[in-house]
């Protein structure tokens, strides 16, 4: 779509598509943490698709909030959109509730207001200072290491910087949260790094779901064929004569005689009744009724055509009114019976007995969420949002004391089958990881870089409370998600938050420092090229490699990967530049000569354009891509404007979303997937 000043903007029919698959997922799906998950999703998209219609949303924006500063934490869904929810505001956090208590303050809706405004306070500096010199805190977003920045510039003697951050953020005290988790320990900066914390890990092992078959047979050992035991003794003593058995062929199997029978011999059951015979069977009755209302997972009893239903249905007639047994009844009985004792014996007997604890003890064999439960509370004893030293530790044998809370037989060790879990937690290096497979993408390597780049681009910090603390903000910020953009607007950068502009302004220039950065870029190259070298480096990968670039003072045009259904018909100055590097390098090349490129013309390209306010572009370089794509002549704006619907172009015909569709119609359109291999509505 676009505006009447001919700008590219976002249509709201891909938050609606998102809603509805959202809808369906919550609907349908047969896992509840996942539909719980869908739930949320719809929120947001509400959230979303409502601030598009009203206008509370500028979608594309470097600011899509109204009165929200650009440094602001923004709850960001698929595809770059704001929900307009803020990550450092929203409901009190656990650690917010246990200051608040901690400060006795009031339950008045204006805790975090006084939070903040307690730790500018003279006492509140002074724990500010602790935790900068111990380390013992965490940064969850990038917001939570402002009023540790003032702190360290009081104590660096620059009350004048502090007061300037102090004007910036205090507009918003009552609606964001400045100040760090408390922590129990400093967090590690050592070269390892970790996929996920063990928290997280240790929330995935406890969220395991029991198999059903496996509760299923528990159940049916432990509760059901004693039930059945018992009740065939209770047949078996009213036998007259030996114990009916069945003849067998040569095979061990059952035999049946030429009329399809089976041979039976012995004696015949429901022929006498002995003293209390009745109130055992009444009681073994009752006892069956009552299990059935607590074990329901095993359809064994009820199943009339099992042997365990029929010995049920004739044993209630055999108390209620034996007279009511035909002869065919009780020649059934007595063929179940004769079957079932000559497969394991009669119930008192040893080969019975034998077999029954067999089974048990299969029963009881810890199930995968049992063993789950043992290694998660292994975990929960170590910090939750750091990485763990070793593997080995958590898989070793169950001791008495877990093995008396968590009913897990002592001196058994947990199977390895938990190790790739554990490792995803474990402390190492990337190189090992990806070696073994625990970073298995490159976006998975992305997410472990922040570890290593936050540590880099803190070297030069005057002392190490500001190094640690620029460490804490930069990984915090990597975990930003990217706003969607248009007409060439770029991300918020990390020097863009006030604090961590002034903590830059005190960074010495160390040629270590330069150094370690390249060595590092070198590194992660190396490794991201030679372990994925048949996909594009993802753009969050990009980004850590870009600040690794700069660190080094390289300036490299490192490029991201351009989406289609954003692209606004020219490019950057930066891509021009990396396409002249990259003519460096494969001029001559069968590179060059296979596609056709004229990489002399791409190097004479000299008429980049950077108008005020606006970035830089190549108008020749943006015509020349044109001329080798597609439909060069087709207005720039339609490249890949039918993505999921989010764009289209000024001459697409767009339904009119005040056209009286109902909501109803608008999501079964987003739906119905006219053409979309996705499922969701294609604009145009």
């Amino acid at each position: 779509m676009t505006d009447d000043n001919d700008n590219v903007t976002a249509n709201p029919g891909y938050a609606v598509g998102q809603l509805a698959r959202a809808l369906t997922t919550a609907s349908t799906h047969g896992d509840p943490s996942i539909r719980e998950r869908a739930r949320k999703r719809i929120d947001a998209w509400v959230q979303v698709f409502s601030g598009m219609l009203t206008g509370s949303l500028r979608v594309g924006s470097r600011t899509p909030v109204e009165a929200v500063p650009a440094w602001a934490t923004l709850q960001v869904v698929s595809g770059g959109f704001a929900t307009g929810n803020l990550l450092a505001g929203g409901p009190l956090r656990p650690h917010e509730l246990a200051i608040a208590d901690r400060l006795r303050l009031p339950r008045d809706g204006a805790e975090r207001a006084a939070i903040n405004g307690y730790y500018v306070s003279d006492t509140g500096i002074d724990e500010l200072r602790s935790m900068l010199t111990s380390g013992a805190y965490r940064i969850d977003v990038p917001e939570e290491g402002a009023l540790l920045t003032l702190a360290w510039l009081l104590d660096q003697g620059h009350a004048d910087q502090a007061r300037e951050i102090l004007d910036v953020i205090g507009p918003y005290f009552s609606r964001l949260r400045f100040f760090p988790r408390p922590s129990q320990r400093s967090a590690g900066r050592g070269d390892a790094v970790h996929l996920d914390t063990a928290g997280r890990v240790a929330d995935a092992l406890a969220a395991i779901r029991e198999r059903v078959e496996i509760l299923k047979n528990r159940e049916a050992v432990r509760v059901w064929l004693p039930a059945l035991d018992r009740i065939v003794g209770l047949f078996l003593e009213t036998v007259e004569g030996p114990t009916p058995a069945t003849e067998v062929n040569g095979s061990g199997r059952a035999a049946q005689g030429a009329d399809g029978r089976w041979q039976v011999t012995g004696g015949w059951p429901c022929q006498k009744y002995p003293d209390g015979w009745r109130e055992r069977a009444r009681a073994a009755l009752a006892a069956v009724g009552a299990s059935r209302t607590v074990h329901p997972l095993c359809k064994r009893p009820d199943r009339a055509k099992g042997n365990f239903g029929r010995l049920r249905g004739y044993l209630e007639r055999c108390v209620n009114d034996p007279r009511s047994l035909t002869g065919r009844d009780v020649g059934m009985i007595r063929v179940i019976l004769a079957h079932i004792v000559s497969k394991r014996g009669e119930p008192t007997s040893d080969r019975c007995a034998a077999l029954r604890a067999t089974q048990w003890e299969r029963a009881a064999r810890p199930t995968r969420k049992e063993w789950a439960g043992v290694v998660a509370k292994r975990l929960r004893t170590l910090p939750p949002e750091e990485g763990i030293e070793a593997v080995e530790p958590l898989l070793s044998a169950v001791t008495d004391a877990e093995s008396r809370e968590l009913g897990v037989a002592a001196g058994t060790d947990v199977p390895g089958v938990f190790r790739p879990r554990l490792l995803r937690c474990l402390d190492a290096s990337i190189e090992w990881l990806v070696a073994e497979g625990v970073i298995p993408s490159g976006e998975a390597l992305a997410t472990v870089m922040p570890q290593r780049t936050s540590r880099v681009a803190a070297a030069g910090m005057p002392d190490e409370s500001a190094t640690r603390l620029f460490a804490e903000v930069y990984e915090a910020f990597r975990r930003r998600r990217s706003l969607l953009l248009l007409n060439l607007e770029h991300q918020v950068r990390l020097r863009e938050l006030p604090w961590v502009a002034k903590l830059e302004g005190h960074r010495a220039s160390d040629e270590a420092a330069r150094q370690a950065a390249h060595v590092e870029l070198v590194r992660v190259c190396s490794v991201a090229l030679r372990a994925f070298p048949q996909v594009i480096l993802p753009n969050k990968l990009i980004q850590e490699i870009a600040a690794l670039s700069d660190r080094a003072g390289l300036r490299l045009p490192l490029v991201e990967e351009v989406a289609a259904d954003i692209f606004m018909g020219t490019f950057t100055e930066k891509y021009l530049r990396a396409a002249q590097r990259a003519g460096e390098l494969l001029a001559g090349s069968l590179y060059e000569t296979y596609y056709g490129i004229d990489f002399g013309a791409v190097r004479r390209i000299d008429d980049v354009v950077a108008p005020p306010k606006a970035a830089a572009t190549s108008p020749a370089f943006a015509a020349l891509c044109h001329s080798r794509a597609d439909g060069a002549t087709r207005d720039a704006r339609r490249v890949g404007s039918g993505n999921l619907g989010r764009f289209v172009p000024e001459s697409a015909a767009v339904p009119s979303w005040s056209a009286g569709w109902s909501a109803r119609e608008v999501v079964a359109g987003c739906g119905a997937g006219s053409g979309a291999t996705d499922g969701l509505w294609r604009v145009e």
